[in-house]
């Protein structure tokens, strides 16, 4: 296999090095079998060089990465929850413990905190963060709502699932965005791009979910033909976009015509910016 067959935002090769389960694969100077790493930032930008100047995605705070190079304050790897290469701050890159993540937060965004609601520990926290529970219930000053104490301290327990935990409804956690700042390459309540809110909302179905719009093209559902209707759910593509159809007419996507997480008729949509490629049904 030459190297131009594979993606170098899903697979972490180099001239000067690579991953050691591509040898055979792709042409570098060296393979590393690499570092395993997990973020311990509550998020950490990806870039796609050392200079700071272009984010192509985020970590969140439990995921684990692995890292393959380092140069001065920063580390290159690969993100296992998705796949995706590049480039990560290494204050970022904590030790991994061997030990697994159980639940992940579902909440837009949650705080933790040590012994009172009044002291704030690791956040925020953002949704498709992954944590290690350690007690289920315990009881916080100030509080008397449960909370579950986590490796980044206690959190309300209605904020976060296990991991195997799958909503039934993955088009309202994406409409929990609406209003969230549009974001080249966030991934985060914070701010977001087009695809990440589809990414985000379908990790909270336990639906595996590649993270650019190209990617999930070809990946998620089935074509339909645009004659037998649209429904909730359905994925609208345009190179480089990607939305949600939340009913029959109505288009949920992060866009940078809005800077925001918008609904718009999908005609408007059209008419503004082409008639779109691809919609595909999960």
């Amino acid at each position: 296999m030459s190297d131009t067959a594979l993606d170098p935002r899903l697979h972490a090769y180099r001239p000067d090095v690579a991953a050691k389960h591509l040898e055979g694969q792709v042409t570098a100077k060296r393979f590393i079998e690499g570092e395993k790493c997990i973020i311990i930032e509550p998020l950490a930008d990806i870039m796609s060089n050392t200079m700071g100047e272009a984010r192509t995605s985020q970590a969140l705070y439990g995921e684990r990465f692995s890292v393959y190079d380092r140069q001065d304050h920063w580390v290159w790897g690969q993100l296992e929850t998705d796949g995706y290469v590049g480039w990560v701050s290494a204050y970022a890159a904590g030790r991994w413990d061997e030990t697994n993540a159980t639940h992940k937060v579902s909440a837009a965004l949650t705080r933790a905190t040590s012994g009172s609601i009044k002291v704030l520990g690791d956040g925020p926290l953002p949704m498709g963060a992954r944590l290690r529970v350690t007690k289920p219930s315990i009881e916080v000053g100030g509080s008397s709502a449960p909370f579950a104490e986590t490796n980044a301290g206690a959190v309300p327990a209605a904020h976060i699932t296990p991991l195997d935990h799958h909503t039934d409804d993955w088009v309202a956690v994406a409409e929990t965005f609406l209003g969230v700042p549009y974001v080249w390459g966030g991934r985060s309540p914070l701010g977001l791009d087009c695809s990440a809110l589809v990414q985000l909302a379908l990790d909270q179905a336990g639906i595996a979910c590649l993270r650019d719009s190209d990617m999930q093209e070809e990946t998620l559902g089935k074509v339909i033909d645009r004659s037998v209707g649209l429904a909730r759910g359905d994925l609208v593509f345009w190179p480089g976009h990607v939305g949600i159809m939340i009913d029959a007419t109505s288009f949920l996507h992060a866009n940078a015509f809005a800077m925001a997480t918008a609904v718009e008729s999908l005609s408007d949509v059209e008419a503004r910016i082409g008639t779109a490629r691809t919609v595909k049904r999960l």
